[in-house]
């Protein structure tokens, strides 16, 4: 699966070079062929912000952010940079107005979709205890290796940049990562109605590591082809969701019940109750998902294959 992914991220940082290249020829912008993107997430951000100012026929912001995601380019071979952990950022009231704050307001603070604008993709500014955050990050860190080797490298293939912001008024984040921002997720720690312990943290990161594959899967092929009208009763949501949206969370959620029916088996005490509780959790709601998927998806035959495999996987 590793082997798949790493194809998958050459893949498609390939076409959005192709793509940086062609506009930089076409608007002439100087640019260098021997950069690289490494999955850089504001290459791709900004190389996304710039398209759609191209289709807001907006000049300025076209260059602006052309400019932008060749700056974040590398000369650097990305076979040449060793993997690490996710770097953690938090947005506070000083930092959420820089150049990375801006950017993903840019991407993520919009309506959910045209028919509920709950204001679910808003946040603000990070207002709790900095430090503690970071260390249970680097902690869910530290067990998932312990635990899963395998969802430990999952992870930090797919992730290299974690950013902590807070709630507003209006409502808020609690975890999300778009193709647009691929390599980058949000976290919104202690929510209303969650705390984020370890295990949660673990969750999160399992959760949009998912999310990140398949978004990568996407870019060769739609996975799904109920038409994104079609919308349907989630488990986990008040409002109805696409098709596609559905069968992300069943992939989403069967690897996070594939690591935590590791981890019971490798847990005891406390922590055995904690994993038992988040394995009980997530696994029912995989398995509405996917009866959901199984009885009204019309899936592609690779979107199929991963719907198996998963299926596989958890049973």
């Amino acid at each position: 699966m590793m082997d798949a992914i790493e194809k998958n991220k050459l893949f498609f940082e390939e076409e959005v070079y192709n793509s940086l290249r062609y506009l930089s020829e076409a608007l002439g912008v100087s640019f260098i062929e021997k950069l690289k993107i490494n999955f850089n997430w504001k290459v791709f951000a900004n190389y996304f912000l710039c398209v759609d100012a191209l289709k807001e026929k907006n000049q300025k912001k076209v260059k602006y952010y052309l400019t932008n995601a060749l700056k974040h380019c590398s000369d650097q071979p990305g076979n040449q940079i060793k993997r690490q952990e996710p770097a953690v950022l938090i947005l506070n009231d000083l930092t959420i107005s820089n150049e990375t704050g801006k950017i993903l307001k840019a991407i993520y603070d919009k309506p959910d979709n045209a028919v509920n604008d709950d204001g679910i993709y808003a946040f603000g500014p990070f207002l709790g205890d900095e430090m503690a955050e970071i260390k249970k990050i680097s902690q869910a860190l530290k067990v998932m290796k312990a635990l899963s080797d395998y969802f430990y490298k999952f992870v930090i293939s797919l992730i290299n940049q974690i950013v902590l912001v807070g709630l507003t008024d209006r409502g808020s984040i609690k975890s999300s990562s778009a193709i647009k921002t691929l390599g980058c997720i949000i976290l919104c720690p202690n929510t209303k109605t969650q705390k984020s312990t370890i295990n949660q943290y673990i969750e999160d990161l399992i959760h949009e590591s998912s999310h990140c594959e398949l978004f990568l899967e996407q870019a060769k092929d739609q996975l799904v082809n109920n038409p994104a009208e079609d919308l349907y009763a989630a488990p986990f949501r008040e409002d109805k969701r696409p098709m596609a949206g559905i069968y992300h969370a069943n992939y989403v959620l069967g690897n996070i019940v594939t690591y935590f029916s590791q981890a019971v088996k490798l847990s005891t005490g406390d922590h055995l109750k904690s994993n038992h509780y988040f394995l009980k959790r997530a696994l029912s709601s995989y398995l509405e998902t996917y009866n959901i998927v199984e009885k009204q998806g019309d899936l592609t035959q690779r979107g199929y294959e991963l719907f198996r495999g998963m299926r596989e996987k958890v049973a």
